[in-house]
């Protein structure tokens, strides 16, 4: 073999030997590329598992109230279209009806007091309530029409007040020393 011929071979080897290496490192970038995507979607399937686990998990007594607010009351809304509402005076058979009305300025401080005793007795840890899913549900439909007349007003407390505020006292009535405090009994109920 010539100079020029050996020459000339071993560019032609040293460019196939740089072309493999480059599809080679070309392969690698692309299935590193392929392994962090699919890490990406396992940290993305894992978030939305535990996303949808927290939902679906009973809640704690501060949870369930914050839950409660945001999910449920926040999206309460009142007709102010008159056209759209009842009219007339309500009739209040066999109901308290306050003669008059009064600021209650000492309602936060009788509230601190409340939660006080409530967080005293109550294992606020324990997950005894429903879930966020529930009441996501739950908000869904108060949002869907705006108060508009006595009876809506009715099912809106029936099913997103009272409810609540049974299985509250339910579960705190279950501690001897929370129905001693505040002699409620075994629990609470609701006469409309």
């Amino acid at each position: 073999m010539s100079a020029p011929t050996d020459t000339a071979n071993l560019l032609q080897r040293l460019r196939e030997a740089e072309e493999r290496a480059a599809r080679e490192e070309e392969r690698a970038n692309q299935e590193k590329e392929r392994a962090n995507r699919a890490e990406t979607e396992r940290d993305q399937a894992a978030i939305e598992r535990d996303q949808e686990r927290e939902k679906t998990r009973p809640t704690t007594l501060d949870e369930y109230l914050e839950a409660c607010h945001n999910l449920v009351y926040a999206r309460l809304t009142v007709e102010t279209d008159l056209s759209k509402t009842t009219t007339g005076s309500i009739r209040a058979y066999h109901k308290l009806v306050p003669e008059h009305l009064k600021q209650w300025t000492s309602f936060f401080d009788e509230q601190s007091e409340m939660l006080s005793i409530i967080y005293s007795f109550f294992p606020v840890a324990e997950r005894l309530f429903d879930n966020r899913a529930y009441l996501t549900t739950l908000g869904n439909k108060v949002s869907t029409a705006p108060i508009a007349d006595e009876k809506m007003l009715e099912n809106f407390l029936h099913n997103c007040v009272e409810e609540q505020v049974r299985c509250i006292i339910h579960e705190l009535s279950k501690s001897e020393d929370f129905q001693r405090q505040l002699n409620i009994g075994s629990g609470i109920k609701f006469e409309n």
